[in-house]
């Protein structure tokens, strides 16, 4: 049950308001319709009711009149064909009568009289009386003017029973109407007058709430990827405002603190390449050449780790602007800074040219890593580029070994790398892979790999949101 409403419910939190209120008014109109139409039928039982009660008092008022004054001086009972009497040694109440306890109470207490069994007031369906009394009732002109308002045939009667002094049953019987076309035609206006107004009103509600939230939602992605992003706009209530507000001063925050980092990382590559630049002076002295090769080669080992480690610390404060690119030939110039080794890469080049909004620099450093790295372990790289979405996808696969199932995740940890070996040549610093997918995260993509199944080696794809 949850999954099936987790799957239609709305994600939106303007569709969840408008859905939930809509549900909320529906069960509220349900609810309304059904007391309006419970109390429309009570009306028309009254009516019934009131109705019969009368035409019984004008019945006995004539009786009365009759006893007292001779029949020529006595007044005539008023003919009311819209209701049907019956006199019979019997009960004249069909079975599927039902007794409505209310309606019999108010009818023994106006009436009084006597009897030798209590009045009743019955109800039940129209097809259910006898004949004579089905067809006087319809022939009456109570059911002429119901038809003359365009109502249907009614199907419920209404039956006054009661029994004489003389032993004999008196029955009153008459139609009750019903429920009119124009309530339910005025209930069905009445509810899509409701939605219609409440709707709207949360719509504009919710559309003022959730706008300045999608601009957060916008504004904490851009400021992942950029973070001199402006601040936000402070729209909208005033716990959102105040939200946007709280947002601003952390962004602003964060941003001074990344600002300190890159002057201490900018401090901190001066000191060391100094005296490393000192060193690489002072080893031409050394007069053994072996030696003095393989000073030289710690030392370049350690400028470029350390170049690598502040190139993954200052991604998130690139100065470098965002252009319309070629994908195809940027991939093209990244194959041609390893020269000596182009028979060992192949580009398959897409169909139709593809441009993307991206920094050239780094994400020529990402290929450059991911192509050097299946250089390094395979031997060969190929290249292609595909459509994602609204972004392109880079894809570089090899021939090598590939990785374990279980440590693809670990290749993207810092300083991890493909061998045991701390030898650069065979193992690298360790942060191809880490930087690689920093450049892609801060262009909105990301970088996965994974072992090929259709043959050996190891396919990495870069997805760039361009």
């Amino acid at each position: 049950m949850k999954a099936f409403l987790a799957r239609f419910w709305p994600r939106s939190l303007v569709a969840q308001l408008l859905l939930a209120a809509a549900l909320a008014l529906l069960v509220a109109q349900i609810v309304n319709a059904a007391l309006l139409l419970k109390g429309l039928r009570s009306r028309a039982e009254l009516e019934a009711s009131t109705l019969v009660i009368g035409a019984i008092s004008a019945r006995e008022e004539s009786a009365l009149g009759r006893r007292a004054l001779d029949r020529r001086q006595a007044p005539r009972p008023p003919r009311r064909r819209s209701v049907a009497f019956v006199l019979s040694g019997s009960s004249p109440v069909p079975p599927s009568f039902a007794q409505n306890d209310t309606l019999t109470e108010r009818a023994a207490g106006f009436l009084g009289g006597e009897w030798t069994a209590a009045p009743s007031i019955t109800m039940g369906p129209t097809a259910d009386l006898p004949e004579n009394l089905r067809r006087r009732l319809l022939n009456g002109r109570l059911l002429r003017r119901m038809m003359r308002d365009g109502l249907p045939p009614p199907r419920r009667a209404l039956m006054f029973s009661a029994r004489q002094a003389d032993g004999r049953w008196l029955g009153a019987v008459t139609l009750i109407r019903p429920v009119e076309r124009g309530s339910i035609t005025a209930l069905i206006l009445q509810t899509v007058l409701l939605y219609v107004t409440v709707l709207l009103a949360l719509v504009l509600v919710a559309r003022r709430v959730s706008r300045p939230l999608s601009d957060l939602k916008s504004g904490m992605t851009k400021f992942g990827r950029d973070t001199n992003a402006a601040p936000l706009p402070e729209n909208g209530p005033s716990d959102i405002r105040e939200l946007v507000r709280a947002y601003n001063g952390m962004q602003q925050k964060v941003a001074s603190l990344l600002s300190e980092k890159d002057v201490m990382l900018g401090a901190i590559g001066h000191d060391l390449k100094t005296p490393l630049a000192s060193l690489r002076v002072r080893i031409e002295s050394v007069e053994d050449e072996a030696e003095r090769e393989q000073m030289a080669a710690s030392i370049e080992e350690i400028s470029a780790m350390l170049d690598d480690i502040l190139m993954l610390a200052r991604l998130g404060r690139s100065g470098e602007k965002l252009e319309r690119v070629d994908v195809a030939a940027l991939v093209d110039m990244v194959a041609d800074d390893f020269p000596g080794e182009s028979e060992k890469i192949k580009i398959k080049r897409p169909s139709d040219r593809i441009v993307a909004q991206i920094r050239p620099m780094l994400v020529r450093r990402a290929l450059r890593n991911l192509i050097a790295n299946a250089l390094r372990y395979a031997g060969n790289a190929s290249i292609s580029i595909d459509r994602a979405g609204q972004g392109v996808a880079i894809i570089v696969e090899d021939d090598g070994p590939g990785i374990e199932d279980g440590l693809l995740d670990r290749a993207f940890e810092p300083f991890e790398r493909g061998d045991d070996s701390r030898n650069r040549a065979s193992g690298g610093s360790g942060l191809g892979l880490t930087i690689a997918r920093a450049i892609a995260r801060s262009h909105g993509g990301d970088l996965t790999i994974q072992n090929r199944r259709d043959a050996s080696g190891l396919r990495a794809t870069l997805s760039i949101d361009g």
